[in-house]
């Protein structure tokens, strides 16, 4: 019977918000987006793009995306399904062309 306001549950987890990120350091914001952008590059490779790329590169696809993009942009990638598995389908065919060039130099 108390006057404090419940949120629902899960209502903070969908993505970050602008004023929060403000308040962190580079480094941390970079974390902090890292977290929330892992997850949903998992679920596309276990699904979406199950065919195209490989789980365990999971981690470096998100690092990649860190990495090239801003704020602003990841926090639209968050938001935004399709645009996320467009950049994913990027990162994946960089990471074949680098390991196909790999490849290719121990040859």
């Amino acid at each position: 019977r108390g006057s404090a306001q419940q949120q629902p549950a899960g209502a903070d987890a969908a993505a970050p918000s602008q004023p929060s990120l403000a308040d962190l350091s580079e480094k941390e914001r970079k974390q902090v987006l890292g977290e929330f952008l892992y997850p949903k590059i998992e679920e596309l490779l276990k699904g979406d793009l199950a065919s195209q790329g490989s789980l365990q590169d999971t981690g470096k696809i998100t690092g990649m995306l860190l990495e090239s993009l801003d704020h602003g942009e990841l926090l639209h990638l968050l938001e935004s399904p399709l645009e996320l598995t467009s950049r994913v389908e990027e990162a994946i065919n960089v990471l074949k062309e680098h390991y196909e060039a790999t490849q290719a130099a121990q040859q």
